[in-house]
């Protein structure tokens, strides 16, 4: 079996070393490892340097993207080039977490039929301190059919009704399931993620496997600690599902997803002393929602801010 890791690099430094070696670490002799590093117009020196080494390393390739655009075109160029007949992700600055890759192929074995493998993971917090990720129990939404896996049926209830984002870098699926998506939104900066497994709902059941495939790096700067260009940009995933045709059937739950983002962008707004922008989420929010007081609470919160000039 080839599996394609596919890995967008962006100025990660060091890190990049590590996130490269924590998969050769996962080979096993009945698997080939392509491992797909996707350069997105990385500038720092130590990135380029790395990158070069790697690129003559054996089952590593690296693809150039002329300019930064962003980790969903980053993996769709990855994916266009993979040759493998299942698809993984790591985002350059994780881990893929010990056993990772032979718990999911235990899985497979005992489900052929599988098509689309997530999982947990552990959030590092400081170099070597890991703590218990996001998803500790999903027995609401799943099925045991293994011991410490999940059969999730209805993925899309477990995506909207939780609003959390299963890590990409714990995801593995079948070419022809990443083929019937269509790949990522390249128009999404954040929360691209999210819509291609609201996406792949509509083609697979999730297998959930309980065990840590990732170690999820927290503790430096990263494109997910912009906390303004997050409240303008988290809302756009959930207005691209409820113009989406396929989600008709979902689109109060849709309209909830969305009403809650712009209840958390306001917050982020106040937080930043920005109450105009503050203001105009909470609005949304409240046409979004119209019964949900939350709404109207986060309006209210917006209009009472005094502190300093409106912005």
């Amino acid at each position: 079996m080839r599996v394609s890791f596919i890995v967008p690099v962006f100025n990660t430094g060091p890190y990049l070393r590590e996130a490269i070696d924590s998969i050769h670490a996962n080979a096993s002799p009945a698997t080939t490892i392509e491992i797909l590093l996707v350069d997105d117009g990385s500038t720092d020196e130590e990135t380029l340097e790395l990158l070069r080494q790697a690129s003559i390393e054996p089952g590593v390739r690296v693809l150039t993207l002329l300019c930064n655009r962003g980790p969903s075109a980053a993996r769709n160029a990855g994916i266009r080039a993979a040759q493998g007949e299942w698809i993984a992700f790591l985002d350059a600055d994780d881990l893929l977490a010990p056993g990772a890759l032979q718990a999911r192929l235990a899985v497979i074995d005992a489900q052929p039929q599988a098509r689309w493998i997530m999982g947990t993971l552990l959030v590092m917090t400081a170099p070597g301190q890991n703590q218990s990720g996001y998803f500790p129990d999903l027995a609401a939404f799943g099925t045991a059919i293994l011991p410490g896996v999940l059969a999730i049926r209805d993925p899309a209830r477990m995506l909207l009704a939780r609003f959390k984002i299963p890590q990409v870098g714990t995801a593995m699926l079948r070419r022809d399931l990443v083929e019937q998506i269509g790949g990522f939104n390249e128009s999404l900066k954040y929360w691209e993620d999210w819509y291609f497994w609201l996406r792949a709902a509509c083609h697979a059941d999730l297998l959930w496997i309980e065990q840590p495939l990732l170690h999820l790096r927290r503790y430096h700067t990263s494109l997910s600690k912009n906390l303004l260009v997050a409240a303008r940009e988290v809302p756009r995933a959930a207005q691209a599902a409820l113009r989406d045709p396929r989600f008709r059937a979902q689109r109060k739950m849709l309209r909830w997803c969305l009403a809650a983002e712009l209840r958390t962008s306001a917050a982020i707004y106040l937080d930043h002393g920005k109450q105009v922008h503050a203001i105009m989420c909470a609005l949304r929010a409240v046409a979004w929602s119209p019964t949900d007081r939350r709404s109207y609470a986060s309006l209210f919160s917006a209009l009472a801010w005094t502190r300093g000039p409106l912005r």
